[in-house]
């Protein structure tokens, strides 16, 4: 089973041959950018960018759910790497150099945790023209970065799959665990709208 299992399956070899068979020379330096845009350093800038919009506007709970989105999928990642410790593909497809084991994806895991809790924040936005093509791009994310990482020669198709589970399913778990549990009390600081007041002889809202 993925996950368990130090050797690729059948289809992890199929997957990274037919990959390397039709990449074209001439995109190496479109994969090695995606590698690093689509990285932990990289990504921790767009939620960076994220986080000061969620301390604005969101308050302390969507501000924690994007920081624990992106810290606890490197936990995660880099725990799993250590218990498989699956070897990576062989040197004569690999386009970069990287010493870690192959699986989960960092990449994968990272591009997705970091996609899907900004999918989640920016879903509450009120301007459509704004919203779906932030949404198109965020979601495009992790297939592009996964593709960058089998056409680099770097990680089995397996290895991206793993690692885009892991980051979905944790950002998921967090989402739950953390945010609001009304949507209209998510406005501000995760607290909903409190109820009118009453007062003899008149009544206000708050």
């Amino acid at each position: 089973m993925v996950g368990v299992s130090a050797t690729p399956l059948p289809i992890d070899e199929a997957v990274v041959h037919a990959v390397h068979d039709g990449r074209l020379d001439a995109l190496e330096g479109a994969w090695r950018f995606l590698a690093l845009a689509g990285g932990s350093a990289g990504l921790g800038v767009v939620l960076l960018a994220g986080c000061v919009l969620a301390w604005r506007r969101g308050g302390p709970r969507w501000l924690a759910f994007l920081i624990g989105a992106y810290a606890g999928t490197q936990v995660l990642f880099w725990s799993m790497k250590l218990v498989v410790d699956r070897p990576r593909p062989p040197p004569s497809l690999q386009l970069a150099t990287v010493g870690s084991p192959s699986y989960p994806s960092g990449h994968a895991a990272i591009a997705t945790a970091v996609a899907a809790a900004l999918v989640i924040a920016a879903a509450r936005a009120r301007r459509p023209l704004v919203r779906r093509p932030l949404l198109a791009l965020l979601v495009a994310l992790p297939p592009v970065v996964g593709l960058s990482r089998i056409a680099l020669g770097v990680h089995w198709a397996t290895d991206v799959v793993g690692g885009a589970l892991l980051g979905l399913g944790w950002v998921l778990l967090l989402a739950a665990l953390v945010l609001p549990d009304h949507p209209a009390g998510a406005e501000r600081g995760g607290r909903a709208p409190s109820p009118p007041v009453t007062v003899p002889g008149r009544s206000r809202a708050p």
